[in-house]
């Protein structure tokens, strides 16, 4: 016999194959929310767009530019990120 001082687990390959598939699950969900918002998205879109994607009309989107709901970058257009952050607010 061979003396160890490691703690040694003994598993069935059932119950060793469900846990990988769960951690492996776990990942792919990660990296899908982590990307969820940077696939086939504009970085920024025009005021029609945004108020499309908001649900609201467009002079609405402009008075939330006013108000400072939004603000527009160098290209006068509304960043999508800050459309998430109301749209996650509401």
């Amino acid at each position: 016999m061979i003396a160890t001082t490691t703690p040694v687990i003994i598993i069935q390959k059932t119950e060793l194959d469900a846990i990988i598939r769960a951690a492996a699950d776990e990942a792919v969900k990660k990296a899908l929310a982590s990307i969820k918002h940077t696939t086939n998205r504009p970085m920024s879109v025009t005021i029609s767009q945004a108020a499309k994607m908001i649900g609201r009309s467009a002079p609405t989107v402009r008075k939330m530019v006013r108000s400072g709901t939004f603000s527009l970058n160098e290209l006068g257009q509304i960043p999508v990120d800050q459309i998430d952050k109301v749209t996650q607010g509401s």
